[in-house]
């Protein structure tokens, strides 16, 4: 979606090779369908979720030129590392990347052992955080309303959202994933003021690991949707 950042609502999405691997650009690393080369005269969102599982591998993808080129005038590159590398990945980066957290808690502190809250990954030098993943929704069991929750606080405290939506594989063949998306959407613009500070991330659950491919077709439709959804300033047409 060809809409600058902080005023609008930009959308991303991965999708999947026939491999299983990220779509990419010449550069080698993943990219939103919706960044076309054809127009970049405006400024895109680019989100490297990784499970850095070593401090190796953190240190081979700090070494890779690709990372470099890829952030430039028309990208804003943001790296969202495991809680516990999240400290060294953002040592290791120029100040022209940003960090995001991959989770959050609802509120400020308290007794709740595992979990992160907001004021931990700012002082840390978080601007992000990734909310409302599939992962988080079907592994853990995270519903609309929680998520709404940690959407609604990250936000109150100026922490930047990735406001996560997707469908699953029997929604989408039961012709549902255009209603499964605004049920989604329509829980996070339920608990924010406006949209700024946002970006909506289509990820379609049942192409994470499954084999099966999302093609940018299938993403720009949904994309046109999200766009009619999120043209207004303001809440009022959701």
């Amino acid at each position: 979606m060809r809409l600058k950042r902080k005023e609008k609502t930009i959308l991303l999405m991965k999708t999947e090779d026939e491999d299983g691997n990220g779509d990419n650009d010449e550069d080698g690393f993943q990219m939103g369908t919706n960044v076309s080369r054809e127009n970049r005269n405006e400024r895109y969102t680019h989100v490297f979720e990784s499970t850095f599982e070593s401090e190796d591998a953190i240190e081979e993808y700090v070494a890779s030129p690709a990372h470099v080129e890829f952030a430039n005038k028309f990208v804003d590159v943001i790296v969202a590392p495991p809680f516990v590398y999240i400290d060294q990945v953002k040592n290791s980066l120029a100040d022209r990347f940003e960090i995001s957290a991959q989770n959050s808690w609802t509120g400020k502190g308290g007794a709740l052992t595992g979990e992160i809250s907001v004021e931990q990954l700012k002082d840390i030098g978080c601007k992000w955080v990734i909310l409302g993943h599939s992962e988080r929704r079907h592994v853990i069991g995270e519903d609309d309303q929680f998520i709404g929750k940690k959407v609604a606080y990250a936000l109150s405290q100026d922490l930047n959202v990735m406001a996560c939506i997707g469908e699953k594989l029997e929604e989408r063949e039961a012709g549902k994933t255009f209603d499964v998306c605004y049920q989604r959407l329509k829980v996070f613009a339920d608990n924010i003021p406006s949209w700024d500070g946002v970006v909506i991330a289509y990820e379609p659950v049942w192409a994470i690991g499954t084999g099966k491919v999302a093609s940018p077709q299938q993403a720009q439709e949904v994309h046109v949707v999200l766009k009619k959804l999120t043209s207004s300033r303001t809440l009022e047409s959701i």
